[in-house]
C-alpha cells in the first residue's frame, strides 16, 4: 500500500464494508463516501488508481481526493500509480484511445494487467460483489488478436452485475442495447444508458436470453458481414430483438463518442427508428428480390429449368453425368424446404465425382452451402457458422469422420438440428448447457465405397459415376480440347440470381395434391423406401420451387406441383430408387453379371477381376467396383483362395426382371380419374397452345401475367 493510499484510508469510514472488501480481489476499497452523506459502503470505491462513486456517477485520482479531505499531499513523494509493468497497450493508453478517463475505468475494475506480457485486464462479473466469472485481457488496440481470454474462462454477456441497477420494479420495460465488445458498454454506461457488451460477433449462446427478460432489447448491428451472422444468431434465441444499424460512416458507438457526437441525441434517434429483426430481414428480402428478379428474369421464362442447365454444365466441362448433375442442383435446391434431400455419390477413384458436385455448385450462391474437407470430432457441435437451411458438403465420406461426429452428423440431418447438453463454469459452479445447431441441413458426399454405414446409406439418394470407356473417351477429348482451343466459361450470374430470388420468398412451402396416388401406387416393397418416398416428394417440392413463376399457388398461400414435376423427378431418380430396393439391375451391374456368367460357362471354372477388367474393357479398379456391387447384391460370389491370391468369382443369384417401383404418369392420371375424391382438387397433365404462367414483375409480390406454353397444361378438375 503507498503512503498517499494508507494516509486517505485513515480519513475514512469503513461503515458496514464486509472483511472480503477490505481490500478486495482487485485491490480495491469499499468505505462510506466521505464528501457526502453516506449510509452504507457499497457505492464507494477507492484505490491507488483513484476513487469513483457509483452514486453519483462522480470520480477523480487519489490526489484529488486528499486533497478534498484536508490531506497535505506535496510533502509526499512521487509513486508509481501501478507498480504493473507499462510495455505494451496500458490503462492509460485504452482510456486515451476510447476517449474515457481512467477513474471511471478504474471503478469498472479495468486496470494494466499482471500478466508477463501486459495488456488491460477487464473482468467480468455476474454480481458486484463476487469475484470475476471470467476475465477478458486486451493487448493492443488494433489487429487481429487483440483479445485473450484468462485461461479456463468462458465468454460471458459483459456488464451482468449492472442489470439489478436497470430493472424496473413497476413492471415496464426498460430499453436495453446489445453492442459487441466492453469499450461499447462502458461508453454507453457513461452517458447513462444501459448496454451490455457481447465479447465478439460470434460468441452469442442462446441461454444468455434469460438475462434479458424483462427489457427491450436493441442489438447495435456494425456494418459487417460477421456482425449479420450475429443478428440471426441473437434472433433465434431474442426473436422480438430491435436493430439499430449504425449511422454511415461510423462503426460503433464508441467511434462515435470518440468523434465528438452527440451520443444521447443519436442513440434515441437511432433507437426510435430500430425495426425488429423479423422486420429488417421481410424488407431485405424485398429488396433482394426485386434485385434478383431482374438479373435472373430470363431464366424465370424458361419452360425447363434443368434443360438450361444442362446447357450451362457441358460449358463449365462436364461430360456425360446430365443426370446426375440435374439430381445434385434440385437436391441443393431442396434446401429451401423442410427436409434437404441428402445425395452421396459413388465411384471409383479418379472417376470425377468432386469435380460433378464442384461443377453443380458454380450454379448456386456461397450463403447455399458450407464446404468441409475435414473435421474434428466435435467441430459440428461447436462452430458457429449458420447451416440452417444450407448444405454441408464433404468431398469424402471419410471427412466425416467415427462414430461421434458421425452420430452428430446423422442427428443433424434426421432431426433438423443438433442438441448437445455439456458443462461449463457458471455463477454458482459448473453448470450444464445445451449447445444447439439449427438446421435443416443437408449434406453431400462423396465416396469410393460400395456403400456407406447402414445407417447413413438408407439417409441418402445414391449417384453413381459412370466408368464406360466412352465416356473416358469424351472426357479426354474434352480436356484436350480446353488445353489446345481454350474454352470461354458461361456467365452463371443469372443462375446465382435465380436461387438468391428463391431464398428471398416469404414461403417455400410446395403442395403435391397428388402424392396420395404415388402413395397407393408405389410398389412398397422395402423398408428403406419409408425414407425414399420423403425424398422423392421433396425432389418433387424442389422442382415446383424452381418453377415457381410458372406454378399456381394454393389458397393457403402454397406452390402446387403440378404432374410435370413428378415426371421430371422419375425420369431423374426411378431406376435409382428401384435399383436402391434390389427391383430393378444398372446396366453397369447387368452387363458385369453377363460377363462373369459367360466367361464361366466357357471356361467352366471361376474367373479373376483381373479377366472381368479384361473382357469388359474397363480397368481393374473399376471391374473390381463393380463386382464388389454386385456381389453386394448377391448376383455374384466371391472366393477367398488364399492370402496373395486373387479371389474367384463364380455366378450368384440370377438376375431379376427390371421393375418400376415409381409409377408412370398415365398410372397417377388414371388413378385419379377413376378414384376422385368429393371436392378434392386435382392437378394433372394435357397438352395445350396457351398456358397460365404467373409471374412476378420487378417491383410487385403478386403474379399476374400471362406467357407462351411449353405443351403442358394445369387443369382443375372438380368431381
Amino acid at each position: 500500500m503507498s503512503q498517499l493510499l494508507e494516509l486517505v484510508l485513515g480519513k475514512v469510514d469503513r461503515g458496514d464494508c464486509r472483511q472480503r472488501r477490505w481490500p478486495d480481489h482487485a485491490g480495491n476499497y469499499w468505505p462510506l463516501n466521505p464528501l457526502r452523506d453516506d449510509k452504507h459502503s457499497g457505492s464507494f470505491k477507492v484505490s491507488e488508481r483513484g476513487h469513483y462513486d457509483f452514486a453519483t456517477e462522480t470520480g477523480g485520482g487519489l490526489r484529488d481526493l486528499a486533497r478534498a479531505l484536508g490531506l497535505s499531499v506535496d510533502a509526499l513523494t512521487s509513486e508509481r500509480r501501478d507498480k504493473c509493468r507499462t510495455s505494451g497497450l496500458t490503462l492509460e493508453a485504452y482510456a486515451e484511445a476510447k476517449k474515457l478517463e481512467p477513474f471511471y475505468l478504474d471503478a469498472l475494475g479495468v486496470q494494466n494487467s499482471r500478466r508477463s506480457s501486459g495488456g488491460v485486464e477487464i473482468p467480468y462479473y455476474y454480481a458486484e460483489d463476487d469475484a470475476p466469472c471470467a476475465v477478458r485481457y486486451r493487448v493492443s488496440m488494433s489487429g487481429p488478436k487483440r483479445f485473450l481470454w484468462r485461461k479456463g474462462d468462458k465468454p460471458a454477456l459483459y456488464g451482468l452485475w449492472m442489470l439489478r441497477h436497470w430493472r424496473d420494479t413497476s413492471g415496464h420495460a426498460v430499453r436495453l442495447l446489445l453492442v459487441e465488445g466492453e469499450s461499447d458498454a462502458q461508453t454507453l454506461w457513461r452517458y447513462g444508458f444501459p448496454a451490455l457488451g457481447i465479447p465478439g460477433a460470434s460468441s452469442w449462446q442462446g441461454e444468455w436470453a434469460a438475462h434479458l427478460e424483462g427489457f427491450e432489447v436493441y442489438l447495435w448491428l456494425e456494418p459487417d458481414e460477421a456482425a449479420k451472422r450475429l443478428l440471426a444468431s441473437v434472433a433465434q434465441s431474442l426473436p422480438e430483438v430491435r436493430v439499430i444499424l449504425a449511422p454511415s460512416g461510423r462503426k460503433d458507438i464508441s467511434e462515435c463518442h470518440v468523434a465528438g457526437d452527440d451520443v444521447p441525441t443519436l442513440v434515441q434517434t437511432l433507437m426510435a427508428a430500430a425495426l425488429t429483426a423479423g422486420e429488417l430481414r421481410a424488407g431485405e428480402r424485398c429488396e433482394l428480390r426485386k434485385v434478383a428478379f431482374e438479373r435472373a428474369a430470363e431464366l424465370l421464362r424458361s419452360q425447363n429449368l434443368l434443360s438450361d442447365l444442362q446447357v450451362v454444365l457441358a460449358q463449365l466441362g462436364l461430360v456425360s453425368e446430365e443426370r446426375n448433375a440435374k439430381v445434385l442442383y434440385l437436391a441443393l435446391t431442396s434446401r429451401l424446404l423442410e427436409r434437404p434431400v441428402n445425395i452421396v455419390v459413388k465411384g471409383p477413384s479418379s472417376g470425377g465425382k468432386s469435380f460433378l458436385v464442384a461443377t453443380v455448385l458454380k450454379a448456386f450462391p456461397a450463403e447455399a452451402y458450407v464446404e468441409i474437407t475435414a473435421m474434428s470430432d466435435k467441430a459440428l457441435v461447436y462452430d458457429t457458422e449458420d447451416i440452417a437451411h444450407r448444405f454441408l458438403i464433404i468431398y469424402e465420406a471419410t471427412g466425416m469422420g467415427k462414430d461421434f461426429p458421425a452420430y452428430s452428423l446423422r442427428s443433424l440431418l434426421s432431426e433438423g438440428q443438433l442438441r448437445y447438453l455439456t458443462v461449463v463454469k457458471g455463477e454458482g459452479g459448473p453448470e450444464s448447457r445445451e449447445l444447439v445447431r439449427q438446421g435443416p441441413t443437408g449434406l453431400i458426399t462423396t465416396t469410393t465405397a460400395v456403400s456407406l454405414h447402414p445407417e447413413n446409406e438408407t439417409r441418402h439418394l445414391s449417384l453413381t459415376i459412370s466408368d464406360d470407356p466412352l465416356q473416358t473417351k469424351a472426357i479426354l477429348q474434352r480436356q484436350a480440347q480446353e488445353a489446345s482451343l481454350g474454352v470461354e466459361q458461361p456467365n452463371l450470374d443469372s443462375w446465382l440470381a435465380l436461387q438468391q430470388w428463391l431464398a428471398a420468398q416469404e414461403r417455400h412451402d410446395v403442395t403435391v395434391p397428388y402424392a396420395g396416388a404415388i402413395a397407393d401406387l408405389v410398389g412398397a416393397r422395402a423398408v428403406r423406401l419409408r425414407r425414399d418416398f420423403a425424398a422423392v416428394l421433396q425432389l418433387i417440392k424442389a422442382h415446383a420451387l424452381l418453377h415457381r413463376n410458372r406454378r399456381a399457388v394454393s389458397p393457403s398461400g402454397a406452390v402446387e406441383a403440378t404432374l410435370a414435376d413428378y415426371a421430371a423427378v422419375r425420369d431423374l431418380i426411378g431406376d435409382i430408387l428401384s435399383e436402391g430396393v434390389s427391383a430393378a439391375v444398372s446396366s453397369a451391374v447387368r452387363e458385369t453379371v453377363a460377363t462373369v456368367n459367360r466367361l464361366c460357362d466357357e471356361e467352366s471354372r471361376t474367373v479373376s477381376v483381373s479377366e472381368v477388367a479384361r473382357a469388359l474393357g474397363v480397368d481393374k479398379a473399376a471391374a473390381s467396383r463393380r463386382v464388389s456391387v454386385a456381389e453386394r447384391a448377391g448376383y455374384l460370389v466371391k472366393q477367398d483362395v488364399g492370402r496373395g491370391k486373387p479371389c474367384e468369382i463364380l455366378p450368384g443369384n440370377p438376375l431379376p426382371d427390371d421393375e418400376a417401383v415409381l409409377p408412370t404418369v398415365e398410372q397417377i392420371e388414371h388413378y385419379l380419374h377413376t378414384l376422385p375424391k368429393e371436392g378434392q382438387r386435382i392437378n394433372t397433365i394435357g397438352v395445350v397452345d396457351e398456358k397460365l404462367m404467373p409471374q412476378e414483375s420487378p417491383g410487385a409480390d403478386t403474379m399476374v401475367s400471362t406467357a407462351r406454353g411449353d405443351g403442358y397444361a394445369q387443369t382443375s378438375l372438380f368431381e
